[in-house]
């Protein structure tokens, strides 16, 4: 009989075992973490007015991005007036309109940041499916060994730090428990900067426990001029002018926390002196120092904007730039037409499109946006795709394999052997400077 319940308890606990951890074999769980208007987004009316009789007041949960029907002609107004945040300048804070519930969908779930159009339907939609479809190929289950970590991305860190930051820490500790083996993480564009304010706050114990490897997608580390833009006379962020205008736009992207965190400011020896300037205007000039850039916004205020300084004194401020603390290897994009700066003169400030001055990197962020990382952090490696656009490096396949080779253990790459393009941290005794080449074509004086 003893024998017999002995039996029966080793049965017992071997279940509890293989329930508390699982057998992933050569398998390192991962997280993605997405970037700016890189997750689907649902809200929930409950409006006491609207802008235009076609807007609905109340409604039960709906997409809210990425969805061009409820934006067509005249709705893109009603999407806007839902999308965007109101700042109370008293606690630095914002917060949704009143009677809008807006809330990131599919947390774990990876459907939401491989395709943000829910039907599948619209190109732009695209994000991270190519790699999330490579990752299955090669053993792994979504929602599982395979999890995406969305987050609001309208906001910025300090209020990350409160709704989403506790989130992803659960979420790699729980994967961590399950699997017992460490987590690959994986972000792009803004989630790059948003995972380096979320390292800052973690211990390093934590960080050697836990994470195997960060790779670093278009990151955008040292901020984009792109972004400063979208402030001052709008960004349509593929979405067609007929749907929303650019004006529309603008007043919506003012309100968005992140649109400041992006803000480009002087660090470090990274940016380029013969680029120092980055906005002309018929009046004076600015560079990306803090006091020009309160210039900047001062004279964009009007009764509708006068949040814009305090905006960027509160999230402007708030992006990182340390040493993670953790194995990074960087992936990014050059030798694309990528803005850098602005001219505004000719009366075109700040309501008209300027003329774009260009410097190499992935169309969005420059290239020394993206490399800074690699040559002021102690474990950093990086990776150049050339020509490669700032989306489309989620869907190149050296990029990919080299992700995989993180997280498959023996994985064999296909692509690395046709030509490996891997670069080591160099000497920084021989000197700082990262350009040996000009990249930039300059204003006429």
């Amino acid at each position: 009989m003893i024998r017999k319940w002995g039996h029966f308890l080793l049965q017992f606990l071997a279940i509890v075992k293989s329930e508390e951890t699982a057998d992933i074999g050569k398998l390192h769980p991962t997280v993605l973490v997405p970037g700016i208007l890189g997750s689907r987004v649902e809200a929930k009316l409950n409006r006491t007015s609207v802008p235009h009789w076609i807007c609905s007041k109340t409604s039960d949960w709906f997409n809210m991005w990425m969805n061009y029907e409820i934006m067509a002609p005249l709705g893109g107004t009603c999407w806007v007036e839902n999308m965007w945040m109101e700042f109370d300048n008293v606690t630095k804070t914002t917060h949704n309109p009143e009677g809008v519930q807006l809330r990131p969908e599919c947390w774990g779930d990876t459907d939401c940041i491989e395709w943000l159009d829910p039907h599948h339907l619209v190109p732009p939609g695209r994000y991270f499916h190519d790699i999330v479809q490579a990752f299955v190929r090669n053993g792994y289950e979504v929602n599982n060994t395979l999890k995406a970590a969305t987050y609001d991305w309208r906001k910025s860190a300090s209020e990350w730090e409160v709704d989403y930051f506790p989130k992803l820490q659960k979420m790699i500790e729980n994967m961590f428990a399950k699997f017992n083996k460490k987590v690959v993480i994986v972000a792009h564009s803004m989630g790059n900067p948003c995972l380096l304010s979320f390292f800052k706050i973690m211990s390093p114990a934590w960080k050697k426990k836990y994470v195997k490897v960060y790779a670093a997608i278009a990151p955008v580390y040292l901020g984009a001029p792109k972004s400063l833009k979208s402030l001052i006379n709008g960004e349509n962020e593929g979405i067609p002018s007929i749907l929303v205008g650019l004006i529309q736009m603008r007043s919506m992207l003012r309100t968005f926390p992140s649109t400041y965190y992006l803000v480009p400011n002087n660090q470090d020896d990274n940016w380029p002196n013969e680029h120092s300037t980055i906005v002309y205007t018929d009046e004076r000039n600015y560079t990306a120092s803090v006091s020009d850039m309160v210039a900047l916004f001062k004279a964009m205020e009007l009764p509708t904007y006068d949040f814009g300084v305090d905006m960027y004194f509160k999230f402007g401020q708030e992006r990182v730039i340390s040493d993670p603390g953790v194995p990074v290897h960087i992936f990014y994009g050059t030798g694309l037409d990528t803005t850098c700066a602005m001219d505004y003169r000719n009366k075109r400030f700040p309501n008209y499109s300027p003329k774009e001055y260009q410097c190499s990197g992935d169309s969005t962020v420059p290239e020394w946006s993206s490399t800074y990382g690699f040559y002021h952090w102690a474990n950093a490696k990086k990776t150049e795709v050339p020509k490669a656009d700032h989306n489309e490096l989620l869907r190149d396949e050296e990029v990919i394999d080299t992700i995989l080779s993180y997280a498959i253990e023996d994985f064999d790459p296909p692509q690395l052997k046709k030509k490996n393009k891997l670069l080591f941290k160099p000497d920084r005794s021989r000197g700082s400077r990262i350009f040996d080449k000009p990249y930039w074509r300059l204003p006429k004086q």
